[in-house]
């Protein structure tokens, strides 16, 4: 049996349903996976550190960690992580101390 979702209006617009949704910058899934916000946080961490490598490289290791502290540890959504896999949860992690040793270690 096909469950039928029932149709929702709102000022006489219908409203479709959708697979994933991004709120307050957030992705909520319609599984209620957190699996894609941890994917969209490891593609803002490698794209932050991409740019600071591109800027900072020449600057001593004390500026780069204060560098790297204030722009790549701001995850002020993973509190809302619950529901996700532990394999994205290590490559994040893994992720994570990839770009700290290509910052800390670039010099051009």
């Amino acid at each position: 049996m096909v469950r039928q979702r029932s149709k929702f209006t709102l000022a006489n617009c219908k409203l479709s349903y959708v697979s994933q949704f991004k709120y307050l910058g957030h992705i909520i899934e319609h599984t209620f996976c957190d699996d894609s916000d941890v994917n969209r946080e490891l593609r803002n961490l490698f794209a932050t550190v991409n740019v600071l490598i591109r800027r900072f490289s020449y600057c001593s290791t004390q500026v780069k960690l204060r560098l790297f502290k204030s722009y790549c540890l701001c995850y002020y959504d993973i509190a809302l992580w619950q529901n996700y896999h532990v394999s994205v949860g290590n490559i994040l992690t893994s992720a994570y101390v990839k770009c700290m040793k290509l910052f800390y270690v670039s010099n051009r």
